[in-house]
Parts: structure tokens; C-alpha cells; sequence
């Protein structure tokens, strides 16, 4: 399964909803997002639909996602990284 974000369903929702003259926000998507999750009882996270970075780095003319499983490549860039745990964050993604 691929993963994606709310954000990301919002930009491969956008062609259809022009083709279509569907006026709606990026909000009101998250939303309904949210609101199907709850009633069919599933997690975004168990859809493939996860949270966006919360961290970014910019080196060397390049932007990186700062996340646990790129952690060693960014290490070999020669920079300090300080990760650390959302304690609210219900999904096992990790942020960072």
C-alpha cells in the first residue's frame, strides 16, 4: 500500500473536483477524512494515510523530510539532528 497524506488525497482529489466544478477546501476534505475513518471505525494510518513531516531540513541546496527511518542518511550529511517523540500522536508512523 502506498502512503500518502491528508494533504496528498486533497492534490489527487483537485483534477477531478476542476473536471467536475466541485467547490470544496482542503479543510473540509481532512475533515470528511476524518468523519468516514470514525464511522467505518479504521485508523487513516491503517488506509496508508499518514501524518505529514513535521520536520524539514534544508543542506547543501537540498530539502530533506526529517523522519526515524531517514535518520542515517541525514547523518551522513554531516549535521546535528534532534529528533523527538510527539507524546500525543496516536500513529506508530513516528514523528520526528
Amino acid at each position: 500500500m502506498d502512503k500518502t497524506t491528508q494533504d496528498g488525497i486533497w492534490y489527487h482529489l483537485t483534477p477531478a473536483m476542476d473536471k467536475y466544478n466541485v467547490k470544496t477546501s482542503r479543510e473540509w476534505i481532512k475533515k470528511l477524512i476524518t468523519k468516514v475513518c470514525q464511522k467505518q471505525g479504521v485508523t487513516r494510518e491503517s488506509l496508508g494515510i499518514f501524518a505529514g513531516a513535521r520536520a524539514t531540513m534544508y543542506f547543501d541546496g537540498t530539502w530533506s523530510n526529517v523522519r526515524f527511518d531517514a535518520i542515517g542518511d541525514l547523518a551522513e550529511k554531516g549535521t546535528d539532528i534532534i529528533c523527538r517523540e510527539n507524546a500525543y500522536s496516536r500513529s506508530s508512523y513516528g514523528a520526528c
